[in-house]
């Protein structure tokens, strides 16, 4: 079983307001990395500036990266034969899939949410959010709100639950229900 840990940043909260701004995936069987992929997208709008200050990306670092459609084939092949992770994966999931629709390509993935998994391997931990679970577990988290920075640290979450779940029946039981439910507020912190 291969694992897509991905994490994207983006101009705002939703697809339709939206746009993807960088995007990293790193693939693992749990236990090594096998292939990394990161990339700066240029959005086709402007970054509202509390954004920048968020994630530090600024407008001039995406003026001359690629357009979506530019890395789509690309990041395809990465997916290809995958599980799709990310921390809260519905909002990575919509963005990535309107994406590759607006290029005119198919999305459709098992997905797995590192929010739910570690909620239900570690629970009674104060916030899920992954600066506190970075925090919780004295990961190393030196550049919150960047697309790899992120990946890495929903890979080493990712791992966490896979070592307690030993028998793998709470990621079957998550795979086979989907996750489909699992959107955090918009104040909570990624």
């Amino acid at each position: 079983m291969i694992f897509a840990v991905t994490d994207i940043e983006t101009t705002g909260g939703a697809p339709s307001t939206g746009s993807i701004t960088e995007v990293a995936v790193m693939l693992t069987d749990g236990n090594e990395i096998l292939r990394e992929f990161q990339s700066l997208v240029n959005p086709r709008t402007r970054i509202p500036n509390y954004i920048t200050v968020l994630t530090g990306i600024t407008n001039e670092m995406v003026e001359d990266a690629p357009l979506f459609e530019e890395i789509a084939e690309e990041l395809l092949e990465v997916f290809k034969d995958t599980i799709f992770v990310a921390h809260n994966v519905n909002f990575d999931y919509s963005f990535l899939k309107a994406g590759f629709e607006n290029s005119g390509h198919t999305f459709n993935m098992s997905k797995l949410c590192t929010v739910r998994y570690t909620r239900k391997m570690f629970p009674g931990i104060s916030s899920y959010s992954l600066g506190s679970l970075s925090s919780h577990f004295n990961l190393d988290n030196d550049n919150p709100h960047r697309a790899m920075n992120d990946t890495m640290m929903a890979q080493q979450l990712l791992n966490l639950a896979l070592q307690k779940d030993e028998d793998k029946s709470v990621l079957d039981d998550f795979l086979k229900r989907g996750n489909g439910d699992s959107f955090l507020p918009m104040n909570l912190n990624k």
